[in-house]
């Protein structure tokens, strides 16, 4: 499987005490990801590929606890559906070190979708930008 980066400039992400909350400015859609989800977020972003995802989860919820490679890989493709990550396989694996233990019990990841605020995003000028990626 490849590597994946966040879909910047249209998309961002910020973790708000242990929650991780995404905004598409494209498509005026913000997201909410449970605690298994957050973690294949970030590991993504750091450019952890998909092959590696299963293996830093599992250490991270300790032994005894496999996570469903289905589960991660139907996240990952809902991720690139919603265009919040697009595919990138010329980014280099990269090293990371050993995952934190979680502070709950594994669950699949869960990505979950709001569409409330959505004309309020589409109206923010900010979601227009020139080629380099600076809002007009």
């Amino acid at each position: 499987m490849s590597g994946y980066r966040i879909n910047e400039p249209a998309v961002i992400s910020e973790v708000i005490e242990g929650e991780a909350i995404i905004l598409n400015f494209e498509s005026g859609t913000y997201y909410s990801l449970n605690e298994s989800a957050r973690s294949i977020w970030e590991d993504l972003a750091a450019g952890v590929t998909t092959t590696s995802l299963v293996e830093r989860l599992g250490s991270r919820y300790g032994p005894g606890v496999t996570p469903c490679a289905i589960d991660i890989r139907d996240f990952v493709a809902k991720l690139e559906r919603e265009q919040l990550i697009v595919a990138a396989p010329e980014r280099a694996a990269v090293e990371m070190p050993p995952s934190t233990p979680a502070e709950g019990d594994y669950e699949s990841p869960q990505l979950e979708k709001f569409t409330d605020l959505q004309e309020l995003l589409l109206l923010d000028p900010i979601h227009e930008m020139d080629e380099a990626g600076r809002p007009l």
